[in-house]
């Protein structure tokens, strides 16, 4: 997503990360202690060296929050995970 958000020459990458996703991140990285890792933790990362600026607008809503809004307004759904987040290791400590 990053290299098409630079390639393409977008000043801001918006993700769909959601509180279930950052709550998972927040755990794993506390586990393991990556001390640099929780830095990324915020809103609004700035843009570094090859990675463009992220923002996370959906970070303080729950995936259940967001499923329920889209149902009920009739907007599509899609069911399976971010083909992204395949390996992820906050897959792992976010479901049960």
């Amino acid at each position: 997503m990053n290299r098409v958000a630079r390639d393409l020459g977008y000043d801001v990458l918006a993700t769909g990360h959601n509180l279930d996703d950052e709550a998972a991140v927040l755990f794993g990285n506390t586990l393991h202690w990556a001390s640099d890792y929780l830095l990324r933790q915020g809103p609004v990362l700035p843009g570094t060296d090859g990675l463009s600026r992220k923002v996370k607008p959906l970070c303080r809503f729950y995936e259940r929050e967001m499923t329920a809004y889209a149902i009920m307004r009739g907007i599509e759904y899609i069911y399976e995970e971010c083909p992204f987040a395949e390996g992820s290791q906050s897959i792992f400590t976010r479901d049960p």
